[in-house]
């Protein structure tokens, strides 16, 4: 397969972190097969690859066609924190090109917005459903906050009627108080 970008230079085998891809010598693009993008999102950066996404090259404005089956690729937005940047995406082979530094800045903002998410201190509602004998018997909503322990970090819940209760963190021991869910700004 060639590159899509550089249309003369093969695509070699490389792994990514351990994970098989293909590469553009000439201009630093990998093509990944979308099944590994969320894979790849989980790793962590290396400190090369945080130092690549300082330098953020322009999106390939131009149609890219498919190094597999040379159909056209569809440009997608990849929303990364507050920026995004667009990969081309061929429906037909299931293949993403990445522009030079697009992957690792995928990783070093997917790390980010992983990062803040521990902090965070949230309310899920459920509605749960009581059977008997003759089906549903009746709909309870459940409401459930989730917090960080203070100590530990590690992400625990409780019933929202606990909050302000004195809870000791199942994996460190430590007690303190279920936190109340901030109010969303209006």
């Amino acid at each position: 397969m060639k590159c899509p970008v550089c249309k003369t230079i093969r695509l070699s085998r490389k792994e990514y972190q351990g994970i098989a891809v293909k590469a553009c010598e000439s201009c630093g693009g990998y093509l990944v097969p979308a099944r590994r993008v969320p894979r790849i999102k989980t790793l962590p950066p290396t400190a090369m690859q945080q130092d690549e996404t300082a330098v953020a090259p322009e999106d390939t404005l131009r149609m890219l066609n498919c190094p597999a089956c040379s159909r056209g690729m569809k440009k997608e937005a990849e929303p990364v924190g507050s920026e995004r940047f667009f990969v081309d995406r061929c429906a037909n082979c299931e293949l993403v090109w990445f522009d030079a530094n697009e992957l690792a800045r995928l990783q070093v903002r997917s790390e980010d917005r992983q990062e803040q998410q521990k902090d965070r201190i949230f309310l899920i509602q459920k509605t749960e459903y009581i059977y008997g004998r003759r089906g549903v018997v009746d709909e309870v909503l459940v409401l459930t906050v989730h917090y960080p322990c203070p100590k530990c970090r590690k992400r625990l819940s409780a019933p929202a009627a606990n909050i302000g209760w004195s809870m000791a963190c199942r994996h460190c021991g430590h007690t303190f108080p279920v936190p109340e869910v901030p109010r969303k700004k209006q």
